[in-house]
């Protein structure tokens, strides 16, 4: 068995780029470096230098998991029907994170200070649309995707609840996007609404085509 798949090598490479940025960073790094930022951008939490090291590990650990859980997933065999994709998702992941690692290096040594909160807003809709052009592809497994009792039960409900998710995220991706140019008091509101739409709709949709199904 092949642990390491070549889908997940520029995973990897991406992971080293984020360890060699902290490595480089490190002794230029002030004793306490932001970890945290609030809706204004404003740094709200700290932690020693030697944190700019916790995201590379956090990215390490990530994609040895995405190596790990698609052999033991009882539903392994499926993994073959979209392996890309399933590496994809954790290459736009991965990405995302490497920005965020590069944004506290640079604020932590006052290169860039601007307020990443709009910008992180947007990544987060990219993100969102993106998941909402995969999910539709992924097929039964137990790690990735919606993963309800009724999806988990039936081909057909988990094709047709991903189908629909899809589209969802995709839309709610697009208006997070959007919050990312509207003033604080509007888009934090508007964003934890968009999460918890995304977070709870697919479900009770998965619900719903469950029981029309099983209907006689």
């Amino acid at each position: 068995m092949k642990f390491i798949h070549r889908g997940n090598y520029k995973n990897y490479i991406i992971c080293l780029i984020a360890l060699i940025l902290s490595v480089i960073a490190y002794p230029f790094l002030p004793e306490q470096i932001p970890i945290h930022f609030n809706a204004q951008g404003t740094p709200d939490d700290y932690g020693g230098a030697i944190t700019i090291f916790l995201l590379p590990v956090i990215m390490i650990l990530v994609n040895v998991l995405a190596e790990v859980t698609k052999h033991v997933d009882p539903k392994a065999a499926n993994y073959t029907y979209f392996l890309g994709h399933y590496y994809q998702l954790f290459l736009v992941l991965n990405v995302f994170l490497l920005a965020v690692q590069l944004y506290l290096i640079t604020y932590a040594l006052e290169i860039i200070t601007f307020n990443i909160t709009n910008i992180i807003m947007v990544a987060m809709g990219a993100l969102f649309v993106v998941i909402g052009n995969l999910l539709p592809k992924v097929k039964q497994n137990f790690f990735m995707g919606i993963k309800t009792p009724w999806a988990l039960a039936d081909e057909y409900v988990w094709y047709e609840t991903h189908r629909f998710s899809g589209k969802l995220w995709f839309v709610l991706g697009l208006l997070m996007c959007v919050c990312g140019f509207l003033p604080d008091i509007l888009s934090v509101p508007i964003v934890l609404i968009v999460a918890v739409i995304a977070a709870i709709v697919p479900m009770v949709y998965s619900y719903i085509i469950y029981k029309r199904k099983s209907k006689p």
